[in-house]
């Protein structure tokens, strides 16, 4: 009796299943070449498909809530509990760790360096705080300007605070960084090279140390043209020093 495999694909054969024996029913008539559905898909891509799929999930999935609030709190605990007579801490870049303490030469320098000393203000339900700046703005459709001259109409003077989300901290040192004896805290930064922050101002109440909030207010900085033409000047001045490092360098080294 014929097997099945020894029928060719052109006539391939119903097979009949009786008791325990085998038979080959009459042949069918099929086409030569097996047909190929255009829309097949690979199984292989298929594959690669659901692993990119999942990854792309668990990218975007964000964590339990119950998970963050303890973070949060865990995060707030330890830095209130080592934070006291600290002054200022170094804020560092958690990918960029090994440039710490290194000069920021890049040509354009958008966002924030690599790594920064940060003046405490506290540690609050919110997150970690610290005073930035004291600057002179102007309030405009609920965007602060800032402005060089006080005396400006409409210029107040407000203090810039950063606020850091407890969940960004990766890592917290608490032994003195050799160089300025603060701890430091490793952070995550985002696609504008600044630390997962938020920007706020505070005005004095005129009661001791109290700053009053000012709820809703943007802070913008410079207008954009003044960013544009600053930036400019940064990368000219960071080629420069790129310039003058590379001529120290030979002069050392080559004598």
């Amino acid at each position: 009796m014929p097997s099945e495999h020894s029928i060719p694909w052109s006539r391939r054969c119903r097979v009949a299943l009786s008791g325990d024996e085998l038979r080959l029913g009459a042949p069918v008539p099929t086409p030569d070449v097996e047909p190929s559905n255009p829309l097949t898909i690979p199984g292989s891509e298929i594959t690669a498909g659901i692993k990119a799929a999942a990854a792309l999930r668990r990218l975007l999935r964000k964590p339990p809530p119950g998970a963050v609030l303890r973070l949060r709190v865990s995060r707030r605990d330890e830095i209130r509990q080592h934070i006291k007579g600290e002054p200022e801490v170094l804020v560092v870049n958690a990918k960029k760790w090994d440039a710490e303490g290194k000069p920021d030469n890049r040509i354009f320098a958008r966002g924030a360096s690599d790594w920064f000393k940060a003046e405490v203000k506290g540690a609050h339900d919110a997150g970690f705080e610290w005073f930035s700046a004291v600057e002179y703005v102007r309030i405009r459709h609920g965007k602060a300007y800032r402005v060089d001259d006080p005396s400006s109409p409409g210029a107040r003077k407000v203090v810039v605070v950063g606020r850091l989300r407890y969940e960004t901290i990766t890592f917290i040192d608490w032994a003195p960084d050799p160089g300025s004896g603060s701890p430091r805290f490793y952070v995550a930064y985002n696609w504008r090279h600044e630390p997962y922050a938020d920007t706020l101002l505070y005005e004095e109440s005129g009661y001791e140390d109290h700053l009053y909030p000012l709820d809703g207010v943007k802070y913008v900085g410079y207008p954009r043209a003044q960013r544009v033409a600053w930036r400019f000047r940064s990368a000219r001045y960071a080629i420069e020093q790129r310039r003058r490092d590379r001529q120290e360098r030979d002069r050392r080294y080559e004598g």
